[in-house]
């Protein structure tokens, strides 16, 4: 003989459950994947040395008014400039500007477009070009908050401060590490806390 249970009042249970704050280190992003992003090579004179890759970063930063006017809200990787504009009528850009006393003409030459829907492509390299231009954004802002990333970890660095252990004769660096990450629920932008330890 078989007896059914009687069913569990679960109501009753979870009102005496205690509230549970719960933290995340996973911030979802919504954006509209109908927009395009424009990629630009990047030209300057006199030359930059490869090496100075921060130099050029600081002239584009100090243009940063005239650029977004003509290709939108940018990103900057190397000697590539993500756009969220296309040039009007334009494949090829150049502009004059002056940065700590030396005249610079900057060139800018779109090379490929992409849609933000391509993320979701299977070909690496479509969906490769989004999420290199979402992280180069997240990168720029931390650079203009004086970060500094050690290597291409995607690991930024408060340079100014830090702890120093005379004893063991390091240095202890505070930062974040940061990347966009594509799950099931959509789009999220993971943020967890970094150290860096340096021989003093």
């Amino acid at each position: 003989m078989i007896s059914s249970l009687a069913p569990r009042n679960r109501s009753n249970y979870l009102d005496k459950c205690p509230n549970l704050s719960l933290s995340t280190n996973l911030f979802q992003v919504d954006f509209r994947e109908d927009i395009k992003i424009y990629i630009y090579s990047v030209k300057i004179t006199p030359d930059i040395s490869h090496e100075d890759v921060k130099r050029l970063r600081n002239i584009l930063i100090h243009s940063r008014k005239i650029i977004e006017r003509l290709v939108g809200t940018f990103a900057i990787s190397g000697r590539t400039l993500f756009g969220s504009k296309c040039l009007s009528g334009k494949d090829e850009l150049n502009l004059k500007t002056e940065f700590e006393g030396t005249p610079y003409q900057i060139f800018l030459k779109m090379v490929k477009q992409v849609a933000l829907s391509d993320i979701h492509s299977q070909d690496k390299r479509k969906s490769g070009v989004v999420f290199a231009f979402l992280n180069n954004m997240v990168k720029n802002f931390f650079y203009e908050l004086d970060y500094t990333e050690i290597g291409r970890s995607r690991k930024y660095f408060d340079s100014q401060h830090y702890h120093q252990l005379e004893a063991a004769r390091v240095l202890v660096y505070k930062g974040y590490s940061s990347n966009f990450t594509l799950l099931e629920g959509g789009l999220f932008l993971r943020i967890d806390p970094s150290f860096k330890i340096v021989r003093s």
